[in-house]
């Protein structure tokens, strides 16, 4: 299985063009994708991982995969595709 990294950046408004956020990769051929800022969702890493599961749907990536992601430290986050994991026993203690 190839891992995918999927950075994000916030891209400001100009004279002609809404606030928005891209998601892309490193990898060759990048892949990439900017949409506008969702105005309905309030938290910035909530937004930044809306445009990088957009862009995981895009190109039809392994949707048994998940993505987990932090603030990459300087303008924006990156995102990882993780296996699913059922936590269910987590939050009721194992029972």
């Amino acid at each position: 299985m190839t891992m995918i990294a999927i950075l994000t950046k916030w891209l400001p408004a100009t004279g002609t063009k809404p606030t928005r956020i891209k998601a892309y990769t490193n990898d060759s051929p990048q892949h990439s994708i900017t949409i506008s800022e969702p105005k309905d969702i309030s938290a910035d890493i909530d937004k930044h991982r809306h445009a990088a599961e957009t862009l995981q749907r895009l190109y039809s990536w392994d949707k048994t995969l998940g993505l987990v992601g932090g603030s990459n430290g300087s303008e924006g986050y990156v995102f990882v595709q993780v296996p699913y994991v059922d936590t269910s026993k987590f939050l009721t203690g194992g029972r």
